[in-house]
């Protein structure tokens, strides 16, 4: 059996299923009010790809006090076909859970990305950097012109000229939102830039980093989110919206050190990208596999 799950784009139809998910949902509003800030947006407004097309995510699937049933049924969603003994070895190769399923407009044209992506590492929560963990979201960018994620975070006046409040520094905030610019090239074929909200909830057992394309600055040439082909500075960046998502590492609670690692991600692709091919499905698995494994080989 693969050791990667990519699955198509399904209906939800089980009862059991729905059960565990609005129970789920109850739990993270009850016990730690997961409905505020960014990851409220992203599961409740959604990304916004283009006008009037909104996609919403749903909330993290382990986070907060589950009970035990609660806490089986998650680790199945989690680990799929391979069953949670695989998917939670200590392993550099262990499974990684990646699911894809297609956005589309009102006429069922494909305009987008929804990415899910699990898998288990083996390490105390605290030894997790921020830094590390956006990088195993998109790569490390090893120089200027290298694939990965380049962060630059903005100055107080571009806030201020956005008409967006300065966030407080106060390091003992359980929630800490960020705005960086930055530019990252997807699958070596298309750069893209513009300003990042980021937000980071910590608590005893988990660490959220939420983030999206802020569409605020769409009218601050230097700032605003766009898009080009890598390989033409010749082209003008184009504007580019719709890019969100978070990232939720959860401590199990019977093993202190068995961390799951969740991803969501919203991906607008535009037609001009790769001339309505399948090249990001196809691509997108095997770099979000490497990632895992990658990160692993980072923590042993």
């Amino acid at each position: 059996m693969s050791q990667t799950s990519c699955l198509k784009k399904i209906k939800t139809t089980a009862t059991l299923g729905l059960v565990v998910q609005v129970s789920l949902i109850v739990v993270l509003v009850g016990e730690i009010g997961w409905a505020q800030g960014l990851l409220k947006e992203l599961t409740t407004e959604g990304v916004e790809f283009r006008s009037g097309v909104k996609v919403v995510l749903p909330p993290p699937t382990l986070l907060g006090q589950l009970s035990d049933e609660q806490l089986k049924q998650a680790k199945i969603q989690l680990s799929g076909n391979d069953g949670w003994e695989k998917f939670s070895r200590d392993s550099v190769v262990a499974p990684v859970t990646i699911k894809l399923e297609y956005v589309t407009d009102k006429e069922g044209g494909r305009i987008g990305h929804n990415v899910h992506s699990a898998f288990v590492v083996h390490t105390k929560l605290e030894s997790l950097a921020d830094k590390d963990l956006m990088q195993q979201i998109f790569g490390k960018a090893e120089s200027s012109d290298a694939a990965g994620m380049h962060f630059v975070e903005l100055a107080e006046t571009d806030l201020k000229a956005a008409g967006i409040d300065v966030p407080a520094k106060d390091e003992r905030a359980e929630t800490k939102l960020t705005y960086s610019q930055v530019e990252f090239t997807l699958l070596e074929k298309i750069r893209l830039s513009g300003v990042m909200r980021i937000e980071r909830t910590v608590t005893p057992n988990s660490t959220i980093i939420c983030w999206l394309l802020d569409p605020r600055f769409a009218k601050q040439d230097k700032l605003r989110g766009a898009w080009v082909k890598t390989g033409s500075d010749a082209d003008e960046p184009q504007a580019y919206s719709g890019w969100g998502g978070y990232l939720n590492v959860t401590r199990v609670s019977q093993s202190p050190e068995t961390l799951v690692i969740e991803s969501r991600m919203l991906l607008h692709e535009l037609p001009e990208w790769f001339s309505a091919s399948n090249f990001v499905r196809s691509k997108l698995p095997l770099a979000i596999q490497e990632g895992a494994r990658n990160f692993r080989r980072k923590l042993k």
